[in-house]
């Protein structure tokens, strides 16, 4: 009997060491996505929407399928009024739970207080969360306003390539920033200072003239944007600024400019006027090895968009590379259109080769392949326009002539970083590579000529 009563006093509980409620690791809660939120994503979350999605993450056990409750009040009180709620949302551990608030369960500019807690499989909870603070903006900011010096809405303005100052400003004292853009052109954000009207100023050069419009809104700190403002402005052309040597000269030293720039040319050596190709007029032509002519002083920037065009006769062509336009700068020129023998295999080519800095090294060649206007001839007339496009960063030959412009042409990328800020030169190069043969009605645009314009010229 003493042996039965001392097996009787084991205590019941002592052969389990299992708690009743086994700890269950509390969710975590995740900040929202930019689809919900702009600046304040994490609580306090200030909010854009009334269907915002609560995210939490679940910590293991590894594997175990929890089901996780949510619920939304008005007051971080377990008795405060409860607006949205869901106990099912199934996850395995460890993951992230995702539960979009219901329509019609939310109102806008009111603060709201969230948490969840998980159940595991044998339906044990792990403690709340701590409540989790949002507040619903759905009032976006008013329009902004934009005005500016520089170019007055729908006004002519500045000249092409003025820089202009831009001032935005917005009526709503919550507004975090203006997201601009002109044109087609990227977006920039830039943030709002004040305390009412909140403002801000950029500046902004454009790039092509006539009009232009500058599209800007607001944003506040949920993200809510106001109606975009177009604001027109009108860019007032360049002045039509460029060369003509017309080389129409029937002697003497000296090339006249019919254009607007003024740069008269000086023959220096082996050159001289004789028949040109234009209308049965002079033209210039170079002989020996030795001859150009030269302005004074730099005629194209050559930093910004610019065309050169002449009528040229090549008298030899197996006498090397040979220059018919270029610009000095102080190591090298910064552009030269050419004869290049070694272009297009060897069978030789019209090429348009630029310089990204003021030295001989890493030049940008573009020639046209010969397969429309044909190789280069000797002794015959055909005329060249070279360009380059600040806005596009590309560079052009073209090869035109005869009764209409059937002719070719050939691009590359190019981007210039310099201008060539020494004497224009008709029929050489600072390395040389002097031009053999005739060369006429020379022009020098400070500006892109379309295609059509270049064939206005070869037609003649």
């Amino acid at each position: 009997m003493a042996v039965v009563a001392a097996a009787l006093m084991v205590p019941a509980t002592a052969a389990s060491a299992t708690p009743r409620n086994p700890s269950i690791p509390t969710p975590e809660p995740q900040p929202f996505s930019g689809y919900d939120c702009y600046l304040q994503c994490s609580s306090p979350a200030l909010l854009r929407t009334t269907t915002m999605t609560l995210t939490v993450g679940v910590p293991g056990p590894e594997g175990a399928v929890m089901r996780a409750e949510l619920e939304v009040r008005r007051a971080p009180k377990n008795n405060a009024e409860l607006v949205a709620h869901t106990d099912n949302e199934r996850v395995t551990a460890p993951g992230v739970v995702r539960w979009r608030v219901p329509d019609g369960a939310l109102t806008a500019d009111t603060t709201y207080y969230w948490r969840a807690r998980v159940f595991d499989e044998r339906n044990r909870r792990s403690a709340w969360m701590p409540w989790q603070q949002m507040s619903v903006d759905l009032t976006p900011p008013e329009e902004p306003t934009v005005d500016s010096a520089e170019y007055p809405e729908r006004q002519w303005g500045a000249v092409l390539g003025t820089p202009g100052t831009f001032h935005f400003s917005s009526t709503s004292t919550d507004v975090v920033d203006f997201v601009w853009w002109v044109d087609a052109g990227p977006h920039t954000t830039t943030p709002a200072t004040g305390t009412g009207p909140m403002t801000a100023s950029v500046t902004f050069t454009p790039m092509q003239d006539m009009v232009n419009t500058l599209f800007v809104y607001a944003r506040d700190p949920a993200g809510n944007v106001s109606p975009t403002h177009a604001y027109q402005f009108w860019v007032t052309p360049l002045p039509e600024r460029f060369a003509h040597w017309t080389l129409d000269e029937e002697s003497g030293t000296t090339a006249a400019d019919s254009g607007t720039i003024s740069a008269p040319g000086s023959l220096t050596g082996e050159v001289a006027f004789g028949p040109g190709y234009v209308g049965g007029s002079n033209g210039a032509w170079f002989t020996g090895d030795g001859g150009a002519i030269t302005t004074a002083g730099p005629v194209l920037d050559t930093s910004q968009s610019y065309t050169v065009m002449a009528w040229v006769n090549p008298a030899d062509l197996t006498l090397g590379d040979q220059t018919v336009l270029s610009q000095d700068g102080s190591a090298t020129s910064g552009f030269r259109v050419h004869y290049a023998p070694d272009a297009n295999g060897g069978a030789g080519g019209w090429c348009f080769t630029v310089y990204p800095a003021d030295s001989p090294d890493a030049p940008v060649r573009v020639c046209a392949d010969g397969s429309l206007a044909g190789p280069p001839v000797a002794d015959q007339w055909v005329h060249l326009a070279a360009t380059y496009d600040a806005i596009t960063d590309q560079i052009a030959v073209y090869v035109m002539g005869g009764e209409n412009c059937l002719g070719e042409s050939a691009r590359s990328a190019f981007t210039s970083t310099w201008s060539a800020g020494g004497p224009f030169v008709i029929g050489q190069a600072m390395g040389g590579q002097r031009w053999h043969g005739g060369i006429d009605d020379v022009y020098a645009h400070q500006r892109l000529l379309a295609e059509s314009e270049i064939c206005q010229q070869a037609l003649q």
